[in-house]
């Protein structure tokens, strides 16, 4: 590297001159507050040697104070640095207190999701409550409903049944032919036979004006039913096993 008249050429290309310096100032014990140009790329490596005193060296007094001053730097380097962490240590709790505010806000947001799910689950519960307790009212009603015809149906058919067998007991009984009667004058005697109609289920009054009484039913042709006379006999009428007075 070479210098020469204010200018410095180091091995790098880097030339520097005293319009591309800076001015700087000492901050050493001995040459406390003594300002020098220097390069302006003093910080960036590779560094630059280029130096040049401005002042005169510092005198005895300076000399002397300069440890004081020193001493007052060290302390507000301190105190910069401490209010430097402090700062990255507030930051850094802030940044913790966001997040754990995101954490929360995350938490409601799940709460409140919740909350809803809860709310539309117990709404769905209800209505399905509802629906059974129509279902199970339906299902009551149709049950009340399926005994009642259930009854009307044996009430009818016992009726329907009750009506076939006096149908069937009315075309059961035999249908006495007509018989001729003795004359209305004569009286009746022990051994003559009267007609009755036994489909209609009344004797003929005019039969019976003679003042016989009849007796007991005798067996006749195609089953048709004879009253023999009996004189001073109850009348008495004898169908399947049934006794008429």
């Amino acid at each position: 590297m070479s210098s020469s008249s204010g200018t410095y050429s180091g091995s790098n290309g880097h030339m520097c001159t005293y319009e591309t310096c800076v001015l700087r100032t000492s901050l050493t014990v001995d040459n406390f507050g003594r300002r020098f140009l220097g390069c302006s790329r003093y910080k960036v490596v590779p560094k630059c040697p280029f130096f040049k005193w401005i002042d005169n060296p510092t005198c005895v007094r300076g000399n002397e104070a300069a440890h004081f001053v020193q001493q007052k730097m060290d302390l507000l380097r301190s105190e910069l640095q401490l209010a430097h962490e402090r700062e990255r240590a507030a930051t850094q709790v802030a940044a913790e207190a966001t997040q754990m505010a995101e954490i929360a806000q995350d938490r409601a947001a799940k709460a409140t999701e919740r909350e809803r799910k809860f709310r539309a689950s117990s709404v769905q519960a209800k209505e399905i409550a509802v629906r059974a307790l129509e279902q199970e009212r339906k299902c009551r009603i149709a049950l009340m409903l399926s005994w009642f015809y259930l009854f009307i149906l044996v009430m009818l058919f016992s009726c329907f049944s009750s009506s076939e067998n006096v149908g069937m007991m009315k075309l059961s009984l035999p249908v006495l032919a007509a018989l001729p009667l003795p004359p209305k004058a004569a009286p009746l005697v022990a051994g003559d036979l009267v007609a009755v109609d036994l489909v209609a289920g009344d004797l003929v009054a005019g039969d019976l004006e003679a003042g016989g009484l009849l007796s007991h039913v005798s067996a006749g042709v195609c089953g048709a039913g004879w009253l023999e006379a009996n004189q001073g006999a109850p009348l008495t009428v004898y169908l399947k096993s049934e006794e008429y007075h």
